[in-house]
């Protein structure tokens, strides 16, 4: 069988095709779910779209793999963290305008690149640092913890920057494990931790049934997530990390078209000035490592 670190150049182009497919599907999740939440209580559509999400990943699995094998304990800590960035992004979707939700999200890509760097031992050398560095300024921009008028304050902010931590540490884990279950697989049993977290929220809000057309917008979504999702799994788990994170830049374009087309919301100069920053902080993260490995390439030729 032909793997990522037989064949990089396949990996790399498969792992960067399933990211920014992803993260477009997972924008346009986004979209319905806060629309959803205007009319529901967000715990109530959390736990519907889990739900949706779960039996389409699951019917994925059955329809196109062989036998899985028993989840394990890193399987169970993965759908935990899945649940709580999930969760704190979603309460966080409620409270900011989705393109500068997605502009915070993008610092995720250098956040991995510097945990692959101590956690993975991957070498990221000092470029790497200084534009992890200058994209979590890019971040603050966006935050601008303590501003008046900025369009990103409270506990919004605390919430975008708590899944930011937990999306680097799922990401990492999802990297480090083997691949004994399928990417649908992993991403459905992450639904049952992300039905319980709803669940525990439940008890504070007034659930009702939801009209007709409201329930397939949210099985819609569960849709795209799912999709999504299982895209996702399989990004970290085929290319090079550095190669493969910057991609999630496509969910920044596909969230900036979606706050103007439906809400009218567009980031101020500032927000927008920090959503560039990090993107071109990624970038430059992803020229420079293709650089170093040309380099090392050549330099290991006879």
């Amino acid at each position: 069988m032909t793997t990522a670190s037989s064949n990089p150049g396949h990996g790399d182009v498969k792992g960067a095709l399933a990211m920014a497919a992803g993260n477009a599907l997972l924008i346009a999740n986004d979209t319905l779910v806060k629309l959803a939440a205007d009319r529901l209580p967000m715990s109530e559509v959390i736990c519907l779209r889990a739900i949706a999400a779960m039996i389409f990943l699951l019917l994925l699995v059955r329809l196109t793999s062989k036998p899985v094998p028993r989840p394990t304990r890193i399987l169970g800590v993965r759908a935990v963290l899945e649940a709580a960035a999930s969760l704190a992004y979603l309460y966080a979707l409620q409270l900011i305008p989705i393109g500068e939700l997605a502009g915070i999200q993008q610092i995720v890509p250098l956040a991995i690149l510097a945990g692959a760097a101590i956690v993975l031992r991957e070498r990221i050398g000092w470029r790497g640092w200084l534009a992890t560095a200058v994209g979590l300024g890019g971040a603050v921009l966006i935050i601008r913890p303590g501003a008046s008028g900025g369009s990103v304050v409270g506990i919004g902010a605390l919430l975008a920057a708590a899944a930011v931590v937990f999306q680097v540490a799922r990401d990492l884990l999802t990297r480090a494990m083997p691949a004994l279950w399928p990417p649908a697989f992993v991403a459905g049993t992450s639904q049952i931790a992300m039905i319980v977290g709803g669940l525990c929220f439940a008890p504070f809000d007034h659930w009702t049934w939801p009209a007709p057309a409201l329930l397939l917008q949210i099985v819609a979504s569960a849709l795209f997530l799912a999709v999504a999702n299982a895209w996702l799994v399989t990004a970290m788990r085929s290319g090079r990390i550095a190669v493969v994170g910057p991609f999630r830049y496509t969910g920044l374009i596909v969230a900036l078209v979606s706050g103007y087309l439906v809400w009218g919301q567009f980031p101020d100069a500032i927000s927008l000035t920090g959503c560039a920053i990090i993107t071109a902080s990624g970038v430059f993260s992803l020229w420079q490592t293709r650089y170093r490995t040309a380099a090392a390439v050549v330099s290991a030729s006879p």
